[in-house]
């Protein structure tokens, strides 16, 4: 009771860590239907073989890159599309590749302010410019763009911010964000393609979900659609 989830499993072998946490009301309160996406770019280029997943409280849908650290999966959770007009309870692809959306508040509340609703997301042929992946690295996250990052933003440590925190395991519902402590960026290198940053980070933790907000620019000017990243780091990857 009221244990750190981490040293939960350190001591318990039965018990995993999840591969993503979503933290709650800033990606969300009830995840509920989620699909692969296979479209083969149907639903744009950029995000094949990431996880869509809705919400039935916050009437959204997010989006979850996973990657193999250690044996085990892990990865990020984004924020992809808000205001829907009820809460999301299931997802799937249509034979046109474009994400069909039911929703519904029955039962429970949900911002979207209708009781029902069938809605469908289309790719417009833009490219948005997002964090398209937030991979671990020995000492810090590799992230991928899905645009050419502006060099000057970029390589500048202070265009990011970085906490981590975990949650307790107790018999009441719920955890607040415990443990928490900044992750400072020690350094930031842009590839020479722009398409991704190694970020060095100081105090990176095992089971803890890292908070990464990035302040940048594309080389166009473009500003990121959605700024934060949440990545559940299970395992730290060996040098």
């Amino acid at each position: 009771n009221e244990t750190l989830l981490p040293d939960v499993a350190k001591t318990i072998a039965s018990f995993k860590l999840p591969a993503v946490w979503f933290p709650y009301d800033k990606m969300g309160r009830s995840a509920s239907g989620f699909v692969w996406n296979q479209t083969r770019g149907k639903f744009g280029p950029f995000f094949e073989g990431q996880l869509f997943v809705g919400d039935q409280y916050q009437s959204a849908v997010s989006r979850v890159f996973l990657e193999t650290v250690g044996g085990r999966k892990q990865g990020a959770c984004f924020p992809f599309r808000a205001g829907l007009q009820s809460g999301v309870i299931r997802v799937a692809w249509d034979l046109e590749g474009a994400l069909l959306v039911g929703e519904s508040d029955r039962g429970w509340g949900s911002l979207g302010g209708k009781t029902t609703g069938l809605e469908r997301l289309v790719w417009s042929g833009a490219t948005p410019f997002e964090m398209r992946e937030v991979r671990a690295q020995p000492n810090g996250f590799e992230v991928v763009f899905t645009k050419p990052v502006d060099a000057a933003s970029a390589a500048d440590v202070s265009s990011y911010r970085c906490e981590s925190y975990t949650y307790l395991l107790h018999e009441t519902y719920g955890s607040d964000e415990v443990e928490k402590a900044p992750c400072a960026v020690t350094a930031a290198v842009v590839a020479a393609d722009g398409m991704s940053v190694q970020l060095t980070l100081e105090n990176l933790r095992a089971g803890f979900v890292h908070e990464l907000h990035a302040q940048v620019r594309a080389t166009d000017g473009e500003e990121l659609l959605h700024d934060v990243a949440y990545y559940s780091l299970i395992v730290r990857p060996q040098p």
